[in-house]
């Protein structure tokens, strides 16, 4: 090996510290985060919720502002029962939830290496600070969606610095907002014997959820309980939620609390007193991601010929990666277009949405990727003065009855019917202890839901002037279900 000369000794030693130097600057603008407590170091740096820009024609870019299809959203958040943080994408191909299990993060750039729930599938994102305004972030990776163009993000709270522009088929009306979104959540009270499943609706205040409403059912037998939430004031924007329950077969009865947290994965868990055994078991609750499209609530609010207010909440399918489904143009709003006429009802152009005098809700007994159960409810002073059900099956795009699944035709259908019908009451009466429930039976088949193991029939108590459900097992009237249609989950 030829020695240095001594002259270029120093001139050599010189570069190799310059080298090593520029390694090591290397090495310390890149930082890889693989445990939780890293990941939240730099969760610290990053914005939670983040919504999608787009430019427009002078290249200028600007928020979306669309009724019924809304932009892509990215939501970082994390979860207490899996000691982990989430990446949860609303994508044109559907809701998606994550698992991040490193961030390698360099100047203006984070790269997440993801894995998602409840499969083994993994996809790398990367997200990187836009050069000509600190506000934009361009987000980009292995998922299709980001695959095809180049996407713009900013956080929800940057939003409204970007001009609007609206959908040219649906611009949103001053009397009407959206109001929350549904969820499906799984889980059980006490041990595994008593496994339930809910649907609620909430909405974030604050960057916390909120709770508006809501049902749940035991697995083991899909007879719904309604929850309700009571706030001690308007601002209420605690993640300690007080959830009461009502069996909706006697819904003036108050028949347990849940008192627990919930957390930004929404995972709600703590303890369910009994308010009659007073018995406390542990609970909890966790979102499962088994739709393809969103549920979303709205709110509209009108005043009625004599002066009240009408609100009317109603939902609507958001599907991003197609147009606008039937459900919601042919179904729904068509219906509340009814209930305007009913009630001689105009646009109210200054909504007081706190104030309602007449009040058009819903309850959503089931969604599934085929099926659709809702009950609408109409009250006056909290009191329901009618009900509508309607069901609806995705794949046919149709609403579906009674007679579209059973021979309702047949005369032995009608007597096994019947029978059945008259054994839940003879049940009801002997556990109310009354002498003997009278119900209007001209109207015992009008409000029909179908949930996974069993037909919801709402009857109309005529002594006590209120509406209640009884519930008829699928497996009861097999011998007479039409060859296209099942309703079990």
């Amino acid at each position: 090996m030829t020695p240095i000369p001594n002259t270029l000794i120093m001139p050599y030693f010189i570069a190799q510290l310059g080298i090593l130097l520029l390694l090591l600057c290397a090495c310390q603008t890149h930082q890889t985060a693989e445990t939780t407590a890293e990941i939240t170091e730099v969760m610290k740096t990053l914005p939670k919720k983040w919504e999608q820009l787009k430019r427009n024609e002078q290249q200028d870019f600007v928020r979306i502002e669309s009724f019924e299809k809304p932009s892509a959203r990215l939501e970082l958040a994390y979860s207490t029962y899996q000691n982990a943080w989430l990446l949860r994408f609303y994508l044109p191909e559907g809701k998606s939830l994550w698992r991040i299990l490193q961030i390698q993060q360099s100047k203006n750039q984070y790269e997440f290496y993801l894995e998602q729930e409840d499969s083994d599938k993994r996809a790398q994102i990367k997200c990187t600070q836009y050069t000509e305004n600190e506000s934009i972030f361009v987000w980009s990776g292995s998922l299709d969606f980001f695959k095809s163009e180049t996407r713009y993000f900013t956080a929800y709270e940057n939003l409204q610095r970007f001009e609007p522009i609206y959908d040219s088929k649906q611009i949103a009306k001053p009397n009407t907002e959206r109001h929350g979104e549904w969820l499906f959540l799984e889980g059980q009270i006490g041990d595994e014997t008593r496994k339930t499943a809910a649907y609620i609706c909430i909405k974030d205040r604050e960057n916390v959820p909120q709770f508006l409403k809501g049902v749940y059912f035991y697995e083991k037998f899909w007879r719904d309980l309604y929850l309700e939430y009571k706030p001690q004031n308007l601002s209420d924007t605690s993640t300690a939620w007080e959830i009461y329950e009502y069996p909706a077969i006697q819904s003036e009865r108050l028949s347990g609390v849940f008192r627990g947290y919930i957390d930004e994965s929404y995972r709600f868990a703590g303890k369910w007193v009994s308010t009659a055994k007073k018995q406390e078991l542990a609970f909890y609750f966790e979102e499962k991601n088994t739709w393809n499209y969103e549920v979303q609530d709205f709110l509209s609010r009108y005043e009625s010929g004599d002066g009240s207010a009408i609100c009317i909440y109603y939902p609507q399918l958001i599907d991003l990666q197609s147009e606008e489904p039937h459900f919601n143009q042919e179904i729904i709003r068509r219906q509340v277009e009814a209930w305007k006429k009913e009630f001689f009802a105009v646009e109210d152009a200054k909504p007081k949405f706190q104030n309602c005098d007449i009040e058009i809700n819903y309850h959503l007994l089931r969604a599934d990727r085929q099926y659709i159960s809702l009950i609408f409810y109409i009250k006056q002073q909290n009191k329901k003065l009618d009900i509508l059900s309607m069901n609806y099956d995705l794949k046919v795009d149709s609403l579906i009855t009674l007679s579209d699944i059973f021979q309702t035709e047949s005369p032995h259908f009608q007597k096994r019917l019947q029978n059945l019908i008259n054994k839940q009451i003879q049940i009801e009466t002997e556990k109310q202890n009354r002498n003997q429930i009278l119900y209007d039976k001209a109207a015992a088949l009008r409000n029909v839901n179908f949930l996974p193991q069993n037909l919801r029939l709402m009857l109309y108590d005529t002594d006590k002037r209120s509406f209640f459900p009884i519930y008829i097992a699928y497996k009861d009237l097999e011998d007479f279900r039409k060859p296209n249609f099942i309703l079990l989950k």
